[in-house]
Formats: C-alpha cells, sequence, structure tokens
C-alpha cells in the first residue's frame, strides 16, 4: 500500500486590492445590506468594487499559508486548480506571485510580511482558472500573461495541457490538467457578454490533446493510475458557472479509466460521482466570495491494484484564527 497526499487550493483571488465584493456575490442580500456595503467600502477601504471581480481576504491567505506549512512534511506537493490571481492584469497576478515565489524570512511570512509557500520545499503545480485569463475587469478574455510568471510551476506539455508523474515506493501516479477557459466572449452561452464572465468550454482540440497525453504516459508507464484536473465543474452548476460540453469530457475520462478527476471554480466544496468517475471540487481557499466558507484539503491517493481516493476538508474558523478540520470524504 502507497499513499500519496496533495494539499488542494484553489480559487484563492489575488489582487491588488484584497477584501473586494461585487454585485455578483451581493445579489442574494437585502437591498439595504448592498447599498450599506457599497458605502462601507468606499469608507473602511478608500474604493467602491460593486462591479469588480471578488478578491482574497488577506487574514485568511495568512492561514492558507501557515496550513501549507504544517503540512509540509505529510504531503508530497500542493496543487492549485486555477483562478490564484483575480485577474490577469499585471499588477494581481503579481500578488499571486508573492504568494507562490517569495521566499519566506519568518515562518510562512515574506519580507513584506505578505503570505508565501515558496519555501516549504515541496512541488507546487498549478494552471490557470478563468479570472487568471482576464484581460480587463471587466472579464474579457484571454490574458496569457499567467503562463509568463508560472511556466515553470505550470508543466507543460502543450499550450492547453499539462502533466507530470509522482514515483514512491515503486508506484506511480500521473496527473494531467487542462485549460479550458473560454478564448472569445463569443464561446459562451447566451447573454454572451454576462455568462463570458464565469463559464468555460470543452474546446475539441484542447480534449484531444488531454486524451493524447494521457495515452503517452499509459505508453510508458502501464503500471500509472491516472488523475484529470481541471478548474471548471464538470457537472451542472448553474448556467452561469456552466462548463459547455461537460458530458463531453466526463465520457472521455470513463473511457481511458481516469481514476479521479479534481476541480474548483463554483467556490463550493463537493463530491460527485458520475458512473465511475469521482469528482472532487474544492472550496475557494481564501476570497471573499466563498460558498459555505473558505476551505483547504488533503487529498490521499492509496495505491494497491487500485487507486483509493480520499479528502479530509479543513474550514477557515474565525474564532481559533486558522483551518479547523470539518469532514472526512
Amino acid at each position: 500500500m502507497t499513499i500519496f497526499s496533495y494539499l488542494h487550493l484553489t480559487d484563492l483571488h489575488f489582487c491588488q486590492e484584497p477584501l473586494r465584493k461585487n454585485a455578483q456575490s451581493l445579489r442574494k442580500r437585502p437591498w439595504r445590506e448592498i447599498i450599506d456595503t457599497v458605502r462601507d467600502q468606499g469608507r473602511d477601504i478608500g474604493y467602491s468594487s460593486f462591479f469588480l471581480p471578488t478578491s482574497f481576504d488577506p487574514e485568511i491567505a495568512r492561514a492558507v499559508a501557515q496550513f501549507c506549512e504544517d503540512w509540509r512534511d505529510a504531503v508530497d506537493g500542493i496543487i492549485i486548480t486555477g483562478d490564484l490571481s483575480t485577474t490577469g492584469l499585471t499588477i494581481d497576478v503579481g500578488v499571486a506571485e508573492k504568494f507562490v515565489k517569495e521566499p519566506a524570512v519568518s515562518g510562512f511570512l515574506s519580507a513584506s510580511r505578505f503570505p508565501t509557500i515558496a519555501s516549504l520545499n515541496l512541488p507546487i503545480h498549478l494552471f490557470a482558472g478563468n479570472h487568471d485569463r482576464y484581460l480587463n475587469n471587466a472579464g474579457k478574455p484571454y490574458s496569457n500573461h499567467f503562463d509568463f510568471v508560472f511556466d515553470s510551476y505550470m508543466d507543460k506539455k502543450s499550450e492547453f495541457v499539462g502533466s507530470w508523474v509522482s514515483l514512491k515506493e515503486q508506484r506511480r501516479l500521473a496527473f494531467v490538467h487542462a485549460d479550458f477557459t473560454l478564448r472569445t466572449r463569443m464561446e459562451a452561452s447566451a447573454p454572451k457578454l454576462i455568462m463570458a464572465y464565469g463559464q468555460g468550454r470543452v474546446y475539441e482540440d484542447v480534449l484531444f490533446d488531454m486524451k493524447s497525453e494521457t495515452l503517452a504516459i499509459r505508453k510508458e508507464f502501464s503500471d500509472a493510475h491516472i488523475v484529470w484536473m481541471i478548474h471548471f465543474a464538470p457537472y451542472e452548476c448553474g448556467s452561469s458557472l456552466r462548463f459547455i460540453d461537460h458530458q463531453k469530457f466526463l465520457d472521455a475520462a470513463k473511457a481511458l479509466g481516469v481514476v479521479g478527476i479534481i476541480c474548483g471554480h463554483t467556490h463550493e466544496s463537493m463530491v460527485k460521482s458520475f458512473a465511475s468517475q469521482a469528482i472532487y471540487c474544492g472550496g475557494s481557499s481564501c476570497c471573499v466570495d466563498n460558498v459555505g466558507g473558505c476551505m483547504v484539503h488533503v487529498i490521499d491517493f492509496d495505491i494497491d491494484a487500485k487507486c483509493k481516493i480520499s479528502r479530509s476538508t479543513f474550514i477557515w474558523n474565525e474564532d481559533h484564527g486558522e483551518f479547523v478540520h470539518l469532514k472526512d470524504e
């Protein structure tokens, strides 16, 4: 029995301006509370983000880095499944870059007192989400600035697909990830200008490359168990967050014997199973627009003849000032 363990982070939404909330995240609140939020933002943080993408909570971001430091000796690496930054703008990606790359001088804090995971001596694997691709605050696709900054962490085998193979005790576990973010707004469903903000699409060329990379790994390592990773959730999660044609993705994963799928995007922690496919969707790690609280996950892959996947979820607890165990799945 061999166990591979990975920390799973997603949807951190780093940005030049922390604590941004917008109209979308406030849409279910009473109008009086929405008006008060807009007023209070101007007073408390010097600007109103009512029409800007939501960003991160600095206190929770520090707790994420601390959690990673606490678990550094118990895991094999860190996986970030997209939306590391709020937009693909240089200034926002720069904040995300500090979290990933800036050396720590005291525990998990850099010289600027910003949280960092750079000094944990753990492999960090990441790829872009839809927010990382925004050319502007209006959500227009498709920025590639994220790739220039994080290329060495993306394990790229082609333009949109990356992979790596982990070896432990003569057992192999392979991960293949793909970028299905929209290339143009016109490829979203109607009304396109609105839906392009949160949708993704199964592009045939990307899926082809993902399948080809999976087959190449199988050819080289016939004993490898293979996990697929994407940003978007490949199930029905509302029209605004839809992964268009996601059934094609699930059918391909099933046909190739993929043992599990890891994703993010919805900001809601979820485990779903379709036929033989187990899907582990991560909750947002430190975005202010989270669903059910900010969460981090530890995913274990128990490999014998087969691969058994389990996940422990930890939730931010404001009273404790740290992430505490929530449940095992």
